[in-house]
């Protein structure tokens, strides 16, 4: 390009009007920025979302990844599900935690997740987190509890949802820090923040306690808990179930937590056997119906009184094992009368190796 033409575009350029706009004046390293750009307010949500893809989606109660989660048979565990049920829908209770603790296999997980489902239907849902032991990444560690339970309370109760969003936008890492600090900075804060009075206190639902990695970890989950409730007038209820555990045990046996907590243990008092039974009657007839052809010649009942009661009484109390059987029985792509076979040779076996 020559001369001349270059001396035409500078004069053209400096010739040239701008109107409107914001501008930056730069003088070294300063820069001035007119208008509104740094002063917007917080985009409603993005808390929200944020903190959506930090916590464990897969420890709520109707996570997929549970699907299909283990669930009280209508007629099973009634007894236990209305006491529970009651102390929810008392306006003033007692205690504000209540424990539900038994063997394993004894159905703790069946009946919180139908609770679960009850109040969520009955809008009297904070949250839940059903942790589980299999190494799964979110559901075996208390770091992940508070979070998901706040992320949930946000979408749960409307009330919450700008304070919450409000929190995680102001301080995104709130979920990187310590199990106190997500409880006081998310839950406790956003509460307080309420100018007026809720019409009936949230439940939150926390699932096998023992299976938290680290029995430190579920002692000062429980120890947060009680300083929610009572020295910050936390207006939620926490059902929190677990196996009775000596450190945890120990931790409920502490005056400070027992003079808070409900307790509800599952032992022969609630006739686990009878509920047993029912569940089992009902699982083989659903397996009788699903396989109607192969079924046709088989006298009902089926199978006999006699092998019904036999497993109730193997059973000992405790769902899971009948839940194995009628798994294992109604296998697909299996006979259904050869599975039953098959089992009850394999439980003479094994009764003959373990000498019982």
């Amino acid at each position: 390009m020559g001369d001349n033409a270059m001396d035409d575009i500078q004069d053209h350029i400096r010739s040239l009007n701008v109107f409107g706009g914001n501008f930056t004046d730069v003088k070294g390293d300063h820069y001035h920025i007119r208008g509104n750009f740094l002063n917007r307010e917080p985009e409603s949500g993005r808390g929200i979302d944020k903190l959506s893809q930090v916590v464990s989606l897969s420890a709520i109660h109707d996570s997929s990844e549970r699907c299909p989660p283990p669930r009280c048979h209508p007629e099973t565990q009634t007894r236990v599900r209305t006491i529970i049920f009651w102390w929810i829908e008392d306006p003033n209770p007692t205690c504000c935690v209540l424990w539900l603790y038994g063997p394993a296999g004894a159905g703790k997980s069946a009946i919180l997740q139908s609770i679960a489902e009850k109040c969520s239907l009955e809008g009297r849902f904070g949250g839940s987190f059903f942790f589980s032991p299999r190494g799964k990444v979110g559901r075996d560690q208390g770091h992940f509890l508070f979070s998901t339970i706040a992320y949930q309370l946000a979408l749960n109760l409307p009330y919450l949802r700008t304070p919450i969003d409000n929190a995680m936008q102001a301080n995104p890492t709130l979920y990187t820090k310590s199990m106190m600090v997500q409880m006081r900075s998310l839950i406790i804060d956003s509460f307080q923040k309420l100018s007026e009075s809720i019409e009936h206190t949230p439940t939150v639902i926390i699932d096998g306690l023992d299976e938290c990695d680290g029995h430190e970890a579920q002692q000062l989950i429980l120890e947060i808990i009680y300083e929610a409730v009572v020295v910050y007038k936390l207006p939620l209820r926490f059902i929190i179930a677990s196996r009775p555990e000596a450190h945890i045990r120990e931790a409920f046996d502490q005056p400070t937590l027992r003079s808070i907590t409900k307790r509800v243990v599952l032992d022969e008092s609630f006739g686990p056997n009878r509920d047993i039974e029912v569940y089992l009657r009902d699982g083989f007839e659903s397996i009788y119906r699903k396989n109607s052809r192969l079924m046709e010649q088989v006298v009902k009942p089926w199978p006999e009184t006699r092998i019904v009661n036999l497993l109730v009484q193997k059973s000992s109390g405790q769902f899971i094992y009948a839940s194995t059987v009628l798994k294992f029985v109604g296998a697909e792509f299996y006979n259904p009368i050869s599975q039953l076979d098959y089992f009850e040779t394999l439980s003479v076996k094994w009764k003959a190796v373990l000498g019982s």
